[in-house]
């Protein structure tokens, strides 16, 4: 009887298998789409998310010895000082290490410029190239299905995004928040005529330009000439007809070498015959693992896995205290808890002695008012200089911070 149902098993699973392959052999024949929406920024593809037409009429526009292709670190690079040249770096995110930032710098200090369109923020790189700390300088984004970026304050341009489903999908649209407004920092594009999400400063006699949707560069909108119009005015900022395309920040490679680039699958997939070799060569593996699943060993006996006994801890350290009628070491505990939550909640770093933009972010997150963080604090704070609380203090503190957290959105 047990070998019967194990056949019947065993059958269904080969004919999932069966369905698997045929699945495969369908959604790789000829006559379907080949396209992948993933947004990979590689400039040798035509994919809709990657940047093969951006790349080609940036070099097509110039002579061929005047754009440099680099798949090596940037701090190798020797240039000529006594012409202005463009690095480009456009995709989700540029790596740099230590010594590729100080080339950066001294690059742009001589003359030249800086072109940077990522999704994610290098801190250390801005704060070097504004000369300030930017630790108030951070990516929101707006998640939506259309996108309005304007050059300036009024020439602006519509995006609508598209993940080959439906062309109503929503995505992630990133600006600069928290950018100061001063003589070396010029806002050049915006979103919807209001945040900022194209700005350059002035590095010694050169510009680093920072623009926050490299999507709006990928192929799948340069093929609208009204959209190209936008990536345009974006590269008119660049003086000059010579360039330097990085392809060397695309991935972390500090510990590999440019053989990171390429795909060990590449040449398997490349040829038809390869392709399906390799199909079916996998299918078969997976089949063979399927029909031999069966358990050969004795049955691992169950462990309970080990809990998180923080809170549990604090409430115990809590009630000792409160045994000793030590009120002030109870809200020493209960304000700890406090900020932890809201840092494991909202992901926003909050300390006893808070400056006013984090406090402000922290209510546009809670959707609490600003006052009664501060009056929490302020009260903490009071009981932290005399190093003494009473039970009834620590009752009003219990309760103020109690109706914060029910008041958090």
């Amino acid at each position: 009887m047990e070998s019967n149902k194990q056949n019947i098993l065993y059958g269904i699973l080969g004919g999932v298998a069966v369905v698997l392959i045929g699945l495969m052999i369908y959604f790789n024949s000829d006559g379907l789409d080949k396209y992948h929406w993933r947004q990979t920024y590689d400039t040798d593809e035509k994919q809709p998310y990657d940047t093969y037409i951006i790349y080609n009429l940036i070099k097509n526009s110039t002579e061929p010895e005047d754009f440099i292709n680099s798949k090596s670190s940037f701090k190798h690079f020797q240039w000529d000082s006594t012409e202005v040249l463009n690095y480009i770096f456009i995709g989700e995110q540029a790596y740099y290490s230590e010594d590729d930032r100080k080339t950066l710098l001294g690059f742009v200090k001589n003359g030249n410029n800086v072109f940077i369109s990522q999704e994610y923020m290098d801190n250390l790189l801005y704060d070097q190239a504004m000369g300030r700390d930017s630790s108030n300088l951070y990516l929101e984004d707006e998640y939506d299905n259309q996108f309005t970026g304007c050059i300036g304050m009024e020439d602006c341009y519509t995006f609508k995004f598209n993940d080959g489903l439906s062309d109503t999908a929503k995505t992630y649209w990133p600006y600069f928040y928290g950018l100061p407004h001063n003589d070396s920092i010029e806002y050049l594009g915006r979103v919807d005529g209001k945040e900022v999400n194209f700005y350059r400063t002035k590095h010694g006699k050169g510009y680093f330009y920072f623009h926050s949707n490299p999507l709006l560069l990928t192929n799948y909108y340069l093929t609208d000439s009204i959209n190209w119009n936008y990536a345009n005015k974006l590269f008119a900022f660049l003086p000059g007809d010579k360039y330097y395309w990085d392809k060397h920040a695309y991935l972390n490679i500090s510990e590999l070498g440019d053989e990171a680039f390429q795909n060990p699958l590449k040449h398997i997939l490349s040829n038809k015959s390869f392709q399906w070799a390799w199909y079916v060569m996998v299918a078969l593996i997976l089949l063979f693992l399927l029909l031999n699943s069966k358990r050969k060993q004795r049955n691992i006996p169950f462990m309970e896995p080990n809990e998180n006994s923080t809170i549990e801890f604090t409430e115990t350290i809590g009630q000792l205290y409160f045994k000793e009628q030590n009120h002030y070491k109870i809200i020493q505990l209960m304000m700890k808890m406090f900020l932890f939550q809201l840092y494991s909640r909202y992901k926003i770093p909050v300390h006893k002695h808070q400056d006013d933009q984090t406090v402000l972010r922290l209510a546009q997150k809670t959707g609490v008012d600003e006052q009664s963080f501060r009056h929490i604090l302020d009260k903490y704070n009071f009981y932290t200089s005399n190093n003494f609380a009473k039970s009834e203090d620590l009752i009003y503190l219990y309760r103020q911070i109690n109706n914060y957290n029910n008041s958090c959105k």
